[in-house]
């Protein structure tokens, strides 16, 4: 998999990181999932969460992203994982990130290119989101942050964590 552009044109198309820009939800699993991972010996890190529009739109520009300004990354509602260490080329670790997320109840972008129902025919291993695929219409279709953060509450109730970490 290709590594995604360092460099932004300015700051509006910069990375951001930040956990508190994902919903209060997905940001609760995502912090027990790191917390799973580096449990397992992996050393995971954050890479995006929050994702402005100039920023959405650039990434569509270069082919890095196929959803442009409708990424759920704009809601709040994704966040992108990589190894600390070696970046996007430790394929071991996006095995065990997948497994992990899909422990959580939430959507592996590594699952798209296999998998006919999700209508995705690209691999972006980084990244999880809240809800799957065929859902993301509704939740975008959610025009404030409260609605997307119940959009998601509602369904992530049918797909509790784990008692216990991995």
């Amino acid at each position: 998999m290709a590594t995604p552009p360092r460099t932004a044109p300015d700051a509006r198309h910069a990375v951001q990181s930040d956990p508190k820009l994902l919903l209060p939800t997905l940001r609760i699993r995502v912090e027990a999932m790191i917390a799973a991972l580096r449990a397992e010996g992996q050393n995971p890190k954050l890479f995006e969460t929050g994702r402005s529009p100039e920023r959405a739109v650039w990434l569509g520009s270069t082919g890095k992203s196929r959803n442009g300004i409708g990424s759920l990354h704009c809601l709040g509602a994704a966040a992108d994982l990589v190894d600390a260490a070696h970046g996007w080329s430790n394929p071991a670790f996006f095995v065990a990130l997948g497994r992990v997320a899909q422990a959580y109840g939430l959507t592996w972008g590594g699952d798209w290119d296999s998998n006919p129902a999700t209508d995705q025919t690209f691999d972006d291993r980084p990244h999880v989101q809240a809800v799957p695929v065929p859902m993301q219409n509704g939740l975008r279709a959610c025009k404030t942050a409260e609605t997307r953060e119940r959009f998601i509450s509602d369904y992530l109730r049918a797909h509790p964590m784990p008692a216990v970490p991995l």
